[in-house]
């Protein structure tokens, strides 16, 4: 559960000047297609919740690396529960954290809604807390934790849209903060894939405390011509 920890740390750092667009992604080099599904849980909203930060977060990670996304949009009303976590401090002293805290993994779900998806490079599941405090503004895990789909281990995260910070307004360098997130969420599962075998990339790592725009600009520059050829046809 590598991704975990960063999440929230990257979405409240100050906003600031815009990335830079590496060479890498400036040059002629083929693309690598890279499909996206987005699935809808819980009533949430197509527009606000979903395509508006969506588009950004693609537009965003296509001007920084040599990624060509397609994305699918699947609403489903399918049931779920959530994961607890043990958070802050512990002032009684028993060694585990006083407060609860939960997010919605895959497990959470019913298996039938799971098998019912189409295959897809990648995930992204947007649901709701309905008041529940959350541990993190998404989660992400190594793909080790995927699902087979298609054959493969598919990454996937996944991203309470029910939160004060899930908003279509400027933040971290962004038109949208939920973009900011939802770009955060889809490089931890480009990582996911490009860090795992056959591939064994490395982790896209950058700059503590930069800027949102900034810090997962750097994130996809660390994406080498090697790695990219690795990737192929990305099928």
């Amino acid at each position: 559960m590598k991704f975990c920890v960063f999440v929230l740390i990257s979405v409240f750092v100050s906003a600031g000047a815009y990335a830079q667009t590496p060479a890498s992604a400036r040059s002629n080099d083929e693309k690598i297609p890279w499909t996206l599904t987005v699935v809808m849980l819980d009533g949430a909203d197509k527009v606000n919740h979903a395509e508006i930060p969506v588009k950004e977060a693609v537009k965003f990670i296509e001007a920084n690396s040599r990624f060509e996304f397609t994305v699918k949009y699947v609403r489903s009303s399918a049931k779920h529960g959530y994961t607890p976590y043990r958070i802050g401090p512990d002032k009684n002293k028993d060694k585990i954290p006083d407060e609860t805290a939960y997010a919605m993994m895959l497990w959470n779900l019913p298996t039938a809604a799971i098998r019912a998806l189409s295959v897809s490079t990648s995930y992204i599941f947007l649901y709701k807390l309905k008041g529940k405090k959350p541990v993190q503004a998404g989660s992400a895990l190594p793909i080790t934790y995927g699902f087979m789909k298609g054959g493969k281990q598919r990454p996937y995260a996944t991203v309470p849209v029910d939160q004060w910070w899930y908003v279509n307004t400027p933040q971290q360098g962004f038109k949208s903060w939920a973009a900011q997130i939802l770009t955060h969420e889809i490089n931890n599962t480009i990582q996911a894939k490009i860090e795992a075998r056959p591939y064994k990339c490395g982790q896209l790592l950058a700059t503590q405390g930069t800027p949102g725009n900034v810090h997962e600009a750097e994130r996809l520059s660390k994406l080498t011509d090697k790695c990219y050829a690795k990737l192929g046809k990305n099928q």
